[in-house]
């Protein structure tokens, strides 16, 4: 799959999502390292995250599962944060992440996509639909993944996703 005209690159269904620039500047910044664990990878400042082609009900029961995992460390391991295989819940546009601290549930939310199934600038290409440029807001439950760092309503990166038209 390509998708005509576009910067993105033909892996088929993914995830394309930047996390947070003035994090990963500040990451950068403070000698950090940004790693991205594989079948993840990067693509300029954004990190692919291909679906998950075993997902049972994907994308059928509206939740694009994604795989991989970026994380980032600084201040010699006192700043480690990972976003490990995010989900876009399209019906109630919820991107949740595992996390699975000593207090929280194996999966948390950790933004809001307002517009995850209907927003955004829509395009289809080979039967796949291509969602631009999604608002992502850092919710309640995902501050904790930033260490509490980022109040709720934080602004993350806009989120991209490659979909099957089926959804």
């Amino acid at each position: 799959m390509s998708v005509q005209g576009s910067d993105l690159p033909a892996v088929g269904p993914a995830l394309y999502w930047g996390v947070k620039k003035s994090f990963r500047d500040y990451v950068r910044g403070a000698m950090g390292e940004i790693t991205v664990v594989a079948p993840a990878f990067l693509h300029g400042d954004q990190v692919v995250f291909p679906a998950d082609p075993q997902a049972p009900g994907a994308p059928a029961d509206g939740v694009l599962r994604f795989r991989g995992a970026v994380r980032f460390q600084a201040h010699y391991g006192m700043l480690d944060v990972t976003v490990r295989e995010p989900w876009i819940d399209t019906a109630s546009g919820t991107l949740t992440v595992e996390h699975g601290g000593v207090d929280t549930p194996p999966r948390i939310p950790l933004a809001s996509l307002p517009g995850a199934l209907s927003g955004g600038d829509a395009e289809e290409d080979d039967g796949m639909l291509v969602r631009r440029d999604l608002p992502a807001r850092l919710v309640k439950e995902g501050a904790a993944v930033f260490k509490f760092t980022y109040p709720e309503g934080t602004e993350l990166d806009p989120v991209t996703y490659v979909a099957p038209r089926s959804i």
